[in-house]
């Protein structure tokens, strides 16, 4: 599975951001960045299937700011197993880490 596979399309990201300005008025001029709630790399290892990876549910706008903290703190296998467990209903994650 390679990257690019698991990117998001345009309409995706249109939706994430448009998303993130109605649930956030007057941030308009806000720069936005569409992340992946589980990263691509954590999805590999989880086993997760790529239409999963670069669906409407995993992404999430951020602030150009935020995107940059969220990936010096970048969470760990497990709590991306968590993660896609609750955000994405995946039900079974075979991660002998849980």
């Amino acid at each position: 599975m390679s990257r690019a596979s698991c990117e998001f399309s345009q309409k995706v990201k249109q939706e994430a951001k448009r998303r993130y300005y109605e649930n956030n008025p007057g941030s308009e001029l806000v720069n936005l960045e569409v992340h992946h709630k589980v990263s691509i790399k954590a999805g590999r290892q989880l086993g997760i299937p790529k239409h999963i990876l670069k669906s409407q549910e995993n992404a999430i706008a951020l602030p150009d700011y935020e995107h940059e903290e969220y990936h010096r703190n970048e969470p760990t296998l497990e709590e991306y197993a968590i993660i896609a467990q609750g955000l994405l209903g995946i039900t079974q994650i075979e991660l002998d880490l849980l």
